[in-house]
């Protein structure tokens, strides 16, 4: 378990606590540390601490939110391992089942959604949507018609794809099961969310012919997808995945020509990572601010050295305990990026692929998702469609050009034999 920094809300205040660190680190001999890392990671909070100084005199509006963000983040390097700790323990028992709440969808526009307005639901709470026609009901009745999980983008609001999750409801008449994760939440929030959705789908798809099909959108939905896909990996006996339809990426994955990288490179893709999460920091869609960056990698640095001075501070001491290098070796994780370039298309090779990208994506380029696609052919993938729209933003290729994306969407569907297409025109997914 990480421990989380006391609030920080003043450049004075992480100035302070930055300083204590490096205190710490220089009092402590760094050299019989197990962990090769932390020293480096000293030594780039130093170099990285006076960007905090000069934010004394006259901070920055945002400081607090982009240093925030940066520490949160840090701590959320962690949910990989609590998540795979929880998936390799046994079962709780009795288990308690989890059910969402059930929501209907009869338009494209959210604000006209009566039963969502009467019935207020969270954000990033896990919906399962249904036609209005269906009965509510918070059981689970078998059925052989596909449903879609839908995993949308860090970030964004249920009324930015409610439009998509319309058209799976009342065009293609399946189901739809929605986790927007949240994009800066600590590991426990995460890894509740993430069990909380595969409990669910596997309650679903237990002891019928049901199967599904994965709509994920940006590296925050193929995230979602691959830490889904580790858990079940690591259930006795399962493999949810193999009643896996297809997956439909939109705007992800990336590919990366080196996944294990070295710590020196490791901080600058962090200081890169920063354009993920600058719309949230300054509220608009911007992703380049060098400064608010900075003051975002060092609340990273910041949550990761403090938790290894803190909560593994006990271990130190054992010279044979490797536990205590966990927090700084979880920014070094791969598992995820293996996971969705390389495991999942040798292990579930027939699985067909669609990568919906633009040549207008400022935030992940259209050749990184060319080079995922290739590497994941490399690696197995049999069946690897790809749609290249021009000049939409990210994530916006349904809202720009939803004819096409869904003549594309259809085309694809048909082909992998998932739809038919009725006499009036009325498309209707099938096993």
């Amino acid at each position: 378990m990480t421990t989380c920094l006391p609030p920080i809300t003043t450049p004075f205040q992480a100035c302070n606590v930055i300083n204590d660190l490096l205190a710490q680190g220089a009092n402590t001999d760094l050299l019989h540390h197990s962990s090769p890392h932390l020293p480096l990671l000293l030594n780039h909070l130093k170099s990285l601490l006076p960007h905090v100084q000069q934010e004394i005199p006259h901070p920055d509006p945002l400081f607090e939110k982009a240093f925030t963000t940066g520490t949160i983040v840090g701590e959320s390097y962690a949910t990989s391992r609590l998540m795979m700790a929880r998936a390799q323990a046994p079962p709780p028992s009795p288990t308690t089942r989890f059910y969402p709440p059930v929501v209907h969808c009869t338009s494209p526009t959210l604000s006209q959604e009566t039963t969502t307005n009467t019935t207020p639901h969270q954000e990033h709470q896990l919906l399962h949507v249904k036609h209005r026609t269906k009965e509510r009901t918070h059981t689970i009745a078998p059925s052989s018609h596909p449903f879609v999980v839908l995993l949308p983008w860090g970030g964004s609001q249920r009324r930015q794809y409610w439009p998509v999750v319309d058209h799976y409801i009342n065009t293609l008449h399946c189901d739809v099961i929605e986790l927007n994760m949240p994009m800066v939440a600590v590991s426990q929030v995460r890894v509740e969310l993430l069990f909380a959705l595969y409990q669910y789908l596997a309650d679903l798809l237990g002891g019928n012919t049901t199967c599904f099909l994965v709509h994920s959108f940006s590296m925050n939905g193929a995230w979602t997808n691959a830490r889904l896909q580790l858990i079940d990996q690591h259930r006795n006996g399962s493999d949810m995945f193999a009643r896996c339809r297809c997956i439909v990426n939109d705007s992800c994955p990336v590919g990366v020509r080196s996944p294990h990288i070295d710590p020196t490179e490791r901080v600058q893709r962090l200081l890169a990572s920063s354009r993920a999460y600058m719309p949230g920091i300054l509220g608009k869609v911007t992703y380049s601010n060098s400064k608010l960056a900075n003051i975002y990698a060092i609340g990273v640095l910041t949550s990761i050295c403090h938790d290894y001075f803190t909560a593994n501070a006990p271990m130190l001491v054992n010279s044979e305990s490797t536990a205590h290098q966990e927090t700084i070796l979880d920014m070094y994780d791969t598992a995820l990026t293996d996971q969705m370039l390389a495991t999942f298309p040798t292990t579930h090779g027939q699985v067909p692929l669609l990568l919906l990208y633009s040549d207008g994506d400022r935030l992940i380029p259209s050749d990184g998702i060319e080079l995922a696609a290739t590497m994941m052919e490399r690696n197995g993938a049999v069946r690897v469609e790809r749609h290249l729209f021009h000049q939409s933003p990210h994530c916006m290729h349904f809202r720009r050009h939803k004819e096409e994306y869904c003549a594309v969407l259809h085309r694809f569907f048909d082909r992998i034999g998932l739809v038919v297409v009725h006499k009036q025109g009325v498309l209707q997914a099938k096993l």
